[in-house]
């Protein structure tokens, strides 16, 4: 009897371990991150200079959008999962989206830790509304690199003397690693999990005009 109690209680034990894990494995949908901008290197300028490719000329300058794409697969966590998208379980929520600055390249040419520091100010975390039925794949933006990160001084610092604020610093071109963070949970679950992906920035102050 007391060996079938010492079972008894290892499975109870194993049971409310299991109950506590926030890992992809105890949820029904499994998420995986397809591609982050296209797989390749995200391009934040501070300023596009429009047709005349002039950026001292300002009628036509505008600021570019700092967002990335993120296309992310819903992946049943074994084959006999066929919730379909209104059903429990039947997708993924993401439900908040952070960014981490996590790296600046430590060969730049210029002052890294000064940029590393500037860009922490620029981490954030904010509420997302994204759903993924499950074996489907879902793309949309994440938002990098926002205006109010552009108008910085740093960051102005990129631009050609002409088109910022006077007595504003050089700040040479630089590359850096954002760290996405995707919060959210199956329909029908309270219990988050997290998705992680990362990119390279590379930060220079004018886009080529389309």
């Amino acid at each position: 009897m007391k060996s079938w109690g010492l079972i008894l209680l290892a499975l109870a034990l194993t049971l409310a371990m299991a109950s506590c894990s926030q890992t992809n494995e105890r949820n029904r949908n499994s998420i995986e991150v397809v591609s982050v901008a296209g797989n390749g290197i995200f391009v934040a300028g501070i300023l596009d200079p429009g047709a005349d490719n002039d950026a001292c000329i300002t009628a036509d300058n505008e600021t570019p959008a700092g967002h990335v794409t993120v296309v992310l697969h819903n992946r049943p966590a074994n084959d006999f999962v066929t919730a379909q998208a209104g059903d429990p379980y039947g997708q993924f929520h993401i439900t908040e989206v952070a960014v981490a600055w996590v790296d600046v390249h430590a060969d730049d040419p210029f002052d890294a830790q000064t940029a590393f520091n500037v860009l922490q100010n620029f981490n954030y975390a904010t509420g997302y509304d994204v759903a993924i039925p499950m074996a489907e794949d879902v793309a949309f933006n994440v938002l990098l690199v926002p205006f109010h990160m552009k108008v910085n001084d740093f960051f102005q610092g990129l631009l050609p003397p002409c088109a910022r604020p006077a007595g504003l610093a050089d700040t040479l071109p630089f590359a850096a690693t954002a760290l996405i963070t995707l919060t959210g949970h199956d329909s029908g679950s309270e219990v988050d999990v997290d998705v992680e992906a990362h990119v390279i920035v590379e930060f220079i102050g004018l886009v080529d005009a389309e």
